[in-house]
């Protein structure tokens, strides 16, 4: 059973809340923050990353695998770990997520804005690597090496190397 707890103020992040969410969907548990948002939105960003439908996650697996493979394939000789080729339904068990963002969309009230976030995922055989999802409501939005980006960054859609391409 999933749980989520926020915990207030963050120490590390200015104007920024932080909790945790615990993931049955992972079996683990994951550092939440918000910045400029309320406890409500930032747990409802939580619920729905938990929640997410199975066609977003498709989406975001199958772009991950894409992504990772083009990662091993490139940096083959450096990895000391042997790494198998990825697919959608496999790719999930390597990652582990550690971190959830998110913050407010300016134009819309908390209430009126989609969930939206970003995901910090760890790529267990080479923890180094990290992978980041976007979601933006019922939209995956980018896949592919870890920028911390802003949910709310169209810019990001039309970036060379997000695996999940538009249209």
């Amino acid at each position: 059973m999933s749980r989520v707890v926020i915990s207030g103020q963050s120490r590390d992040y200015f104007n920024t809340i932080e909790g945790e969410l615990y993931s049955s969907r992972f079996n683990t548990c994951i550092r939440l923050y918000g910045k400029h948002v309320g406890e409500d939105y930032l747990t409802r960003c939580a619920a729905y990353f938990e929640k997410l439908p199975e066609d977003i996650m498709l989406t975001l697996c199958s772009a991950t695998a894409e992504y990772l493979n083009d990662l091993i394939e490139e940096h083959s000789g450096e990895f000391v770990v042997e790494v198998p080729e990825f697919d959608s339904g496999s790719v999930k068990t390597f990652l582990a997520p550690v971190e959830l963002h998110t913050e407010p969309m300016k134009l819309l009230s908390e209430e009126d804005s989609p969930a939206a976030f970003s995901v910090k995922l760890v790529f267990t055989p080479v923890p180094d690597e990290c992978v980041e999802w976007v979601v933006r409501g019922d939209s995956a939005i980018y896949a592919g090496e870890y920028h911390g980006y802003s949910p709310w960054d169209d810019r990001i859609t039309r970036k060379s190397w997000n695996y999940i391409q538009e249209g």
